[in-house]
């Protein structure tokens, strides 16, 4: 069985704007419209569960929620779906850490 590759906020630049990935946001919209990683798509975890929203089979997914729970819950069910998934530890609070560094 595969398993989910964990990577950490610091490497998430190397996959902005790499036409192989799909960045998605699990955050609700309100939270996606406030901040977000360049190039992500919002698709809110309750879409992905309830499979209401079309993720494509050619991209490797990149999933990012706001402090990484919610992010490998919905990489778990996407792999079993048959997706390729890469899951960021720490989540988007992370992300605006490293950030505010100098």
């Amino acid at each position: 069985m595969k398993t989910i590759e964990n990577i950490s906020m610091r490497e998430i630049e190397k996959y902005i704007n790499n036409m192989e990935y799909m960045i998605i946001d699990l955050r609700e919209r309100k939270d996606y419209i406030k901040y977000h990683i360049e190039g992500a798509v919002n698709i809110p975890y309750e879409s992905v569960i309830n499979e209401s929203i079309y993720i494509p089979y050619n991209k490797k997914l990149v999933l990012y929620c706001e402090h990484g729970g919610v992010s490998i819950m919905a990489a778990k069910k996407l792999m079993k779906r048959g997706y390729e998934v890469i899951n960021t530890l720490g989540g988007i609070t992370a992300y605006e850490r490293l950030k505010q560094k100098p």
